[in-house]
């Protein structure tokens, strides 16, 4: 599951990589390869969070229904 900041970050790359190829432009299409890379090392080196719900239940609501 990506995290809302990581889809924009790897959208944001994918499209500077495709503006900067369509008016050449090679500081944009190094950036967007840069936003990339970051996404991809990072999800190596920290690979995927493991949530654990953890709530308490009272003895009242724990024999409901």
């Amino acid at each position: 599951m990506w995290t809302r900041k990581a889809a924009f970050t790897f959208t944001g790359g994918i499209a500077l990589i495709l503006i900067g190829m369509m008016i050449t432009n090679n500081q944009m299409m190094i950036l967007g390869l840069a936003l990339i890379t970051f996404i991809v090392v990072n999800s190596w080196v920290s690979g995927h969070g493991d949530i654990e719900e953890q709530r308490t239940l009272s003895a009242d609501n724990l024999y409901k229904g």
